[in-house]
């Protein structure tokens, strides 16, 4: 026993820097570590501390995620939403309904990616079409994913706000709504403005005023759901304090806005938004005081079709296509975008879906691709596509692995270019601000609560270095991990 405890603290002391504090070792002997440095030209591994050992890589994940998008979809593939009819045009008619089918685009509406404006040019090309009155309901056809838009391992605090957002099979405006909350002279809070969500939904708004306390503002709701609660805190007099939350039921929000706008732009309809997943209709209809009174029925007087919906026979009227992955998997690493990285997980998933895909689907495919390449993922805890799941874990090792393949990859460049520059840019613009690796090193960022990870490329004095590096179950602030991180890799990294 005392010569393994001596061997573990010499193999520790291999790793520590001498200008390590013992607050520094503290954290260090209370952390778990997992941590690998490889240099790419030689091929010797430079550091390894538990490199085989699981950890929590928080946001690091999406590496995993976006690295098996180059090179199971290519960086020009572009994610397709089909606009249809399951009924015919007639003169300046549609008889039949209007259907929005998704593959999980996550730029849909997007204010990261794509058009802001997807659904006024939809609406023009409805209109080219000479459409002038549509003899049915507004459809969302979300049913190229499962009805679990979130991972089960999420928590619950994070489902409600906008970083939290699942992925649907339609995705709409980031899936985020924005509420506005004022703080009442007489000790109460109100919601004084809502942008971009249902307006069905009741909200339970349980925020307090409060000097004693730091401002703090939540919200709750379950996918689907038209039930929100919101709780916190807001200091006396504030006004139009915005909170970003994620909504609920995004494919329902297309359809409703969609509705809105065609109706906006001179078209009449006589249905009602409504969406399809699985084939089921979940919030079918939205109760009258929602459906805009500017209708024109008509021309569709005897022409309604049937309430019952059929995924066959449709007619694709136009079809509407994403940027570039290369485009999107900059926007996912570069502002660590939970929602692009899930859309993507559950894309590929599509890929061996005989019907609607799911996150097991996609963890299966990701596996079985990255071992058919030689990289072993068996220690691997995989449940999303972002990270967002505490209980996932996985090797050092593996995100190395992965790094040094993509090195040797044709899509290596769109890989590199998704990776913000260490001091300069993205989540990483303070890490190794201050250090001679600063503007050196490429690199994805991941935090959690008791997590801290970090993994990328390294260009140093003509050297190249793949490497990963994760912190977890730290008590100390995420500064001083940080700090810990910085030594360690301009120690190795010559």
């Amino acid at each position: 026993m005392k010569i393994l405890a001596i061997l573990t603290l010499l193999t520790l002391n291999i790793f520590l820097t001498p200008a390590l504090t013992p607050s520094d070792s503290a954290i260090i002997q209370s952390s778990v570590i997992s941590y690998k440095m490889v240099n790419i030209s030689t091929g010797e591994v430079v550091a390894d501390l538990n490199s085989k050992m699981a950890a929590t890589p928080a946001s690091v994940t999406k590496l995993i995620t976006t690295a098996s998008a180059l090179e199971m979809l290519g960086p020009n593939y572009k994610f397709p939403t089909y606009i249809e009819t399951d009924g015919y045009i007639s003169n300046d008619t549609l008889v039949g309904n209007l259907i929005i089918r998704g593959t999980g685009d996550p730029t849909f509406g997007s204010s990261f990616c794509g058009s802001k404006y997807i659904l006024d040019s939809i609406v023009i090309a409805i209109k080219k079409k000479g459409v002038k009155y549509i003899c049915g309901d507004v459809i969302a056809d979300a049913s190229c994913f499962n009805r679990f838009p979130v991972p089960d391992k999420w928590v619950w605090e994070d489902i409600g706000s906008n970083y939290g957002a699942g992925a649907y099979g339609i995705n709409i405006f980031d899936n985020t709504a924005v509420y506005f909350f004022s703080a009442g002279v007489n000790g109460t809070t109100s919601i004084s403005r809502v942008e971009k969500d249902l307006p069905d939904m009741i909200n339970n708004n349980d925020i307090s005023v409060s000097r004693l306390s730091k401002e703090s503002l939540l919200a709750y709701c379950a996918p689907y759901s038209n039930k929100r609660f919101f709780h916190g805190s807001l200091m006396p007099g504030r006004k139009n304090v915005p909170l970003k939350v994620s909504t609920s039921n995004p494919p329902l929000v297309a359809a409703y806005y969609l509705y809105k706008n065609l109706i906006a732009g001179g078209v009449g309809i006589t249905g009602a938004p409504r969406e399809v997943i699985l084939g089921s209709s979940l919030n079918c209809t939205l109760s009258d005081p929602m459906i805009p009174t500017e209708n024109s029925s008509s021309p569709c007087s005897g022409k309604t079709p049937s309430n019952e919906f059929s995924f066959e026979n449709h007619t694709v009227l136009d079809t509407f296509y994403s940027a570039p992955i290369a485009d999107i998997i900059k926007v996912t690493n570069f502002k660590s975008n939970n929602l692009y990285a899930e859309s993507i997980f559950r894309h590929i998933g599509l890929l061996v879906a005989n019907s609607s895909a799911s996150s097991s689907n996609s963890i299966d495919t990701i596996r079985s691709f990255w071992s058919q390449k030689g990289v072993n993922l068996d220690f691997m805890r995989i449940y999303d596509g972002c990270g967002l799941s505490p209980q996932g874990a996985i090797p050092a090792a593996s995100v190395v692995d992965i790094l040094l393949y993509m090195y040797n990859s044709k899509n290596y460049s769109y890989f590199l270019s998704s990776l913000p520059l260490a001091g300069k840019e993205g989540t990483v613009y303070k890490f190794l601000v201050n250090t001679p690796l600063r503007e050196k090193v490429n690199v994805k960022s991941g935090s959690l609560s008791g997590a801290r990870a970090y993994a990328g490329y390294i260009f140093n004095n003509g050297n190249k270095y793949a490497f990963a590096i994760i912190f977890n179950n730290f008590s100390s602030p995420s500064k001083e991990v940080n700090k810990i991180i910085e030594e360690w890799l301009v120690r190795d990294a010559k």
